[in-house]
């Protein structure tokens, strides 16, 4: 991801999910087990995807481990936009 990307991505509005609700466990669980193979295919650091998303590192790695779910839908519709899965 070049830093233009990046950076276009940051300046964009927030989004929540449609419904204004958390999303499924299915749905989260999906996103998490493909989510550290799309980071190392972008060249990404957890440090740098934690940034993008405005979180630690160690969320990621919890989340990549499958340690804890991504329970905020900001977050959530975030990653799935940067992943290409919106």
């Amino acid at each position: 991801m070049t830093n233009g990307e990046i950076n276009g991505f940051l300046r964009r509005k927030s989004t929540t999910t449609k419904s204004g609700k958390a999303a499924t466990i299915s749905e989260m669980k999906a996103i998490q087990k493909q989510l550290k193979s799309w980071r190392e295919s972008k060249d990404l650091t957890q440090a740098d995807l934690g940034k993008l998303l405005q979180v630690h590192w160690t969320a990621i790695h919890r989340w990549e481990k499958g340690k804890s779910l991504i329970k905020n839908p900001y977050i959530l519709e975030r990653l799935k936009e940067l992943m290409g899965k919106k």
